[in-house]
């Protein structure tokens, strides 16, 4: 950072974290928010949700990140559920079936 004249206060860590949901508690504890409220004047921003969003927000504050990460947490500590299915597309990776494998798995938080 010294080479390439950024301040100090503008280096942020994201170190490996437990899992995803953990990385907003991460950057709020470096103060994120009001650094980039600084330079993007984030202040001056209209932030009225949107009418068709207002009834589906459910993250409404770093609380609900929070325990939400923690239900995460526990989700993985807990038992192992076998579950198959069959697709066409097996071979060559996993990648094909990566958005069916992520829903299993935010399913199994709630």
């Amino acid at each position: 950072a010294n080479q390439c004249n950024i301040p100090a206060a503008r280096i942020l860590g994201a170190h490996d974290v437990k899992n995803l949901f953990h990385v907003p508690r991460v950057l709020a504890d470096q103060h994120v928010v009001g650094l980039l409220n600084g330079i993007l004047q984030l202040n001056n921003l209209d932030v009225t949700p949107a009418r068709f969003m207002s009834r589906d927000i459910v993250f409404r504050s770093l609380n609900d990140w929070t325990d939400f990460a923690k239900k995460v947490d526990l989700a993985e500590e807990s038992h192992e559920v076998v579950i198959a299915f069959v697709g066409k597309y097996n071979k060559g990776g996993g990648d094909a079936y990566q958005s069916v494998i992520a829903s299993l798995h935010h399913a199994a938080v709630a």
